[in-house]
């Protein structure tokens, strides 16, 4: 899923450092605007192609 507006417009706050890291990707910490705590799951760029090539080559 692609945000559809700005961090800022999204989020009360949002920690810039990861909370856990992968291949894939990271997890941040945030704060909706209604006060709900989230993690955010930010993929790498091109990993859905990369993703997608592999499940093709199995």
């Amino acid at each position: 899923m692609t945000l559809s507006a700005s961090i800022c417009d999204i989020f009360a706050d949002y920690s810039t450092t990861p909370i856990a890291a992968a291949s894939l990707g990271q997890v941040h910490r945030a704060t909706l605007r209604t006060g709900e705590e989230v993690a955010v799951k930010v993929m790498r760029p091109g990993v859905e192609d990369i993703i997608e090539m592999d499940s093709k080559s199995i």
